[in-house]
């Protein structure tokens, strides 16, 4: 038997005699180019259906040129962006999960390198073409990427203060979004989307839908009538 395995049997030893729950580490780290200089980075916790709280640490470095890693803490199984300062290089990533004072082993390595020609970028020119009060259309130009790279966009808007968002995916580069109220303002992203799903960093604008005009009938109108021609109607504008 070689080193591994003993001081793997080492491990659950110590486990059982001290009666620690050992942690296992995350699963399926995978990590994606979405700029020139940033990474995004998920996982899967394997303890997801936990009523306890599982935080995570992330490393990474350049390879090769960094012997030391960074690190970053978080909650959540995400970093939607992850800011590197060498662009267009190799970088390693591995994470564990914690909890107190039990710590899991560190996952698996990934690798991915930044290219400005795969990753993504956001839509350009987002703009609003034409608007009423419960509805607008939008356009935007695509991105700064190679088109075969694209598989389409994903368009998500929501209401100021609003905690709901509407989410539709097209492959235009246009979109008429209705059943809007009037007199609101709605906050639009629009992301590009690759044949992996993963999507770019949004493009947003801001827009207040128009005022609903209400034009009332007259009311209190009466009609006079002389044999079979009407004379006059009068009202009053209600």
């Amino acid at each position: 038997m070689d080193q591994k395995y003993y001081l793997v049997i080492f491990d659950l030893i110590v486990c059982l005699l001290f009666q620690v729950r050992c942690l296992a580490p995350p699963v399926g780290l995978r990590a994606y180019a979405i700029s020139p200089n940033a990474f995004r980075v998920k996982w899967i916790d394997k303890y997801r259906n936990s009523k306890r709280s599982t935080q995570f640490t992330l490393r990474y470095r350049n390879i090769p040129g960094e012997d030391q890693y960074k690190y970053l803490n978080t909650t959540k199984v995400e970093v939607k962006r992850l800011n590197v300062i060498t662009s267009n290089g190799s970088y390693e990533f591995s994470v564990k999960a914690v909890r107190g004072r039990k710590e899991s082993e560190w996952s698996d390595p990934v690798k991915n390198t930044l290219d400005s020609e795969v990753a993504v970028g956001p839509p350009r020119g987002l703009k609003i073409k034409d608007s009423s009060p419960t509805s607008i259309k939008i356009k935007w130009r695509r991105p700064k990427t190679k088109r075969n790279l694209i598989s389409g966009y994903r368009v998500t808007w929501k209401m100021l203060g609003n905690k709901i968002s509407n989410v539709k995916q097209t492959t235009l580069r246009s979109l008429l979004i209705s059943k809007l109220k009037p007199s609101s303002t709605y906050i639009i992203k629009v992301q590009a989307m690759d044949k992996a799903e993963e999507l770019s960093e949004p493009t947003k604008i801001s827009f207040r839908t128009k005022r609903k005009v209400v034009i009332r009938a007259p009311t209190n109108f009466t009609v006079e009538v002389y044999g079979s021609t009407v004379s006059r109607v009068r009202g009053k504008q209600g």
